[in-house]
């Protein structure tokens, strides 16, 4: 596709969009944007009557084209075309012109930033909405500098799109009076204007591809800024504060001259045009009154709107410059919520709405999971009871997390079912399902709020006792009430402020607040210490027989207490049963449990052997240090 029609097919997007946003008010403001070029062409048109009263006219012979129709309307309108009147019809069209002018400033903006709210809340709905596998399969970063960036740039591409269409009404009523005036003086500008335009076609072009280079790196630079803060942790425990400046230096660096091009080359076009300019005005103004014999004052009065003229042409290039930078910005956004929308989880009428407190066993028939090539889940079957502890082990890649993100909908089947009761997940309500679900993964992501409202996230209905009762129900009450505020204390960015134990014990009590039917725990002790994720196993012990509770869990001692442990690998049930059926069975669980104790073991001898050699190190100093002590004595 060429630049050209690149170009003309995101305008049109562009404009379709804004009509089908703002049906009313865009007619509106290309009416009044007529209008307003209607009543500049008027005031033009009243320069050559008042040049006639001040002596400056009647030089020619013939009698152009513009003055007949001025006289046909002074006449039709009953005036006399006298200097009172002339002055009066200038001042009393200069004054509307400029009403129209302010509403349509009003308009202009009230649209552009209406149109900005409205693509920002549609991209973010369409994210919201899309599959996990749409999210997870794209950056991050794209996302936050597609809602925060480029949706703001966008607006600007309707600015210059309105811009552009007025200053072409202007420069088409200035035109057909310059050619009732004079064409062959009108015919002379208007192809030294082309000529002028051709010129300065390449950085137009160039406009474009910078324009395609600055979204590409804006996009790295969010990404990569929002992983330094993620981050930040990392960074500096290596020490890598140096590494990391220097990236966004370097990618600034690539940024500063892509922007220092797209700023330059609109002065460059305005020079160009000058120059232009100011050559044809004075060639025509000694060869029009000389050679071709035109009358002077019909010459003023098209130069005189070329004066006008030109600062709008040249804006106009310029324009058409930065639309072509701009652009790419209203591509990227189009594109990107068209494919979000696109990967949505459409929500069909038969579907059925899951209510509170339902039990309802769970249940796998011959699931089959793919990722491209490679085969996740291989014809699993299982069944997981309600109000029941079920765990499932298995080495990593085995399809532990990805049975889970079936369970939530995040994750399709490619053939085979997922039930909740008797009614399959397809045919469910997915966000009334997931209401009845809660979910604590491994690392528990906190807002930067307080307490009470990081609790309330996914219920904002939940009242105070609902809260507290659930973090009493996660052992987690005794160190809100401790900090400063209790449940109105700040958490900090991600929960910065707290233990990760602590933010575990959050993220169990959010968890279960409000009637949930299930409760997943993937892997969610597996980075604590031994007395945080104590308190955490006491809490889920006490939900047993309250609510399903399924556990994915590495460490294969925090599972102890499940009804059930189901062992997977390479996407199949292996086995399955309970702690002390597994263990007798010596099968897969069996080595598993044996090759743990054998690192827990060996990690305790580790640790027992570091003592003592810290400990012979120690007294081989001591004895070092009397044995030169005797010496000197």
């Amino acid at each position: 596709m060429s630049q050209a029609t690149s170009l003309l097919v995101v305008g049109k997007k562009l404009i379709r969009g804004l009509l089908d946003h703002f049906p009313i008010r865009t007619p509106i403001l290309l009416s009044v944007m007529v209008l307003a070029g209607v009543t500049e062409g008027l005031t033009m048109a009243l320069v050559l009557p008042l040049l006639n009263l001040l002596g400056l006219g009647g030089t020619g012979t013939e009698t152009s084209l513009l003055e007949k129709a001025l006289s046909k309307s002074f006449d039709y309108l009953g005036l006399s075309p006298d200097l009172p009147t002339i002055l009066t019809l200038f001042v009393t069209i200069v004054i509307a012109q400029a009403a129209i002018y302010i509403c349509q400033g009003w308009i202009s903006a009230n649209v552009q930033n209406a149109l900005v709210k409205e693509w920002r809340l549609k991209l973010l709905r369409a994210c919201l909405h899309a599959r996990w596998g749409f999210i997870a399969s794209n950056r991050s970063g794209d996302f936050v500098n597609a809602i925060v960036m480029e949706v703001f740039r966008a607006g600007g591409a309707f600015y210059l799109i309105f811009q552009f269409i007025a200053g072409l009404i202007v420069t088409c009523v200035y035109i057909g009076l310059s050619l009732m005036a004079s064409p062959l003086t009108t015919l002379s500008l208007i192809a030294g204007g082309l000529v002028a335009v051709f010129s300065t076609r390449w950085i137009v072009v160039r406009a474009r591809v910078i324009g395609q280079e600055s979204v590409a790196q804006n996009e790295k630079i969010t990404t990569f800024v929002g992983e330094i803060f993620s981050g930040m942790k990392t960074i500096k425990a290596y020490a890598s504060e140096r590494d990391v400046y220097n990236r966004v230096e370097q990618d600034s660096e690539e940024l500063r001259r892509l922007s220092t091009i797209n700023s330059f080359d609109p002065y460059l076009i305005r020079a160009t045009f000058e120059g232009f300019g100011i050559i044809l005005f004075a060639g025509l103004f000694v060869a029009g009154a000389g050679t071709l014999n035109i009358p002077l004052e019909l010459i003023l009065l098209v130069i005189a709107a070329f004066i006008r003229l030109y600062p709008r042409i040249m804006q106009m290039q310029q324009h058409l410059q930065t639309m072509n930078s701009i652009f790419p910005a209203v591509g990227k956004v189009l594109e990107l919520t068209q494919s979000a929308e696109a990967a949505s989880q459409y929500i069909r009428p038969e579907q059925h709405k899951v209510t509170n407190n339902i039990a309802a066993d769970i249940s796998f028939e011959a699931l089959h999971i793919n990722y491209g090539d490679h085969k996740v889940i291989q014809g699993l079957d299982l069944r997981i009871p309600s109000r029941q502890m079920t765990a499932i082990i298995g080495p990593s890649g085995s399809g532990k997390t990805t049975l889970i993100d079936c369970i939530l909908g995040l994750t399709d089947p490619h053939s085979g079912k997922v039930l909740i009761g008797e009614h399959p997940l397809e045919n469910l309500d997915l966000p009334s399902w997931r209401q009845q679900v809660g979910y604590v993964g491994q690392e528990t992501f906190l807002f930067n709020a307080t307490i009470r409202d990081n609790l309330r996230f996914g219920n904002p209905e939940a009242s105070d006792e609902e809260i507290q009762k659930a973090a009493r129900a996660a052992n987690a009450e005794d160190f809100i009430l401790k900090l400063p505020g209790g449940y109105d204390a700040a958490v900090g960015d991600r929960g910065v402020r707290l233990s990760g134990g602590q933010r575990q014990r959050l993220g169990l009590a959010r968890a279960l607040v409000g009637d949930k039917m299930l409760l997943i725990l993937d892997e969610a002790t597996s980075a604590l210490d031994s007395e945080s994720e104590k308190r955490v196993l006491e809490a889920i012990s006490r939900l047993h027989g309250h609510i399903t509770v399924i556990s994915i869990a590495h460490r294969i001692s925090t599972v102890r207490n499940a009804d059930k442990i189901c062992v997977v690998e390479e996407g199949r049930l292996i086995e399955s049963g309970t702690w002390d059926e597994l263990k007798e069975h010596k099968g897969r669980f069996y080595e598993f449990l044996r090759h743990q104790h054998h690192d827990t073991e060996q990690q305790d001898a580790d640790v027992v052997s570091a003592r003592i050699e810290g400990a012979n190190h120690l007294q081989e100093r001591k004895d070092v240090e009397n044995s030169e002590e005797l010496k000197q004595k």
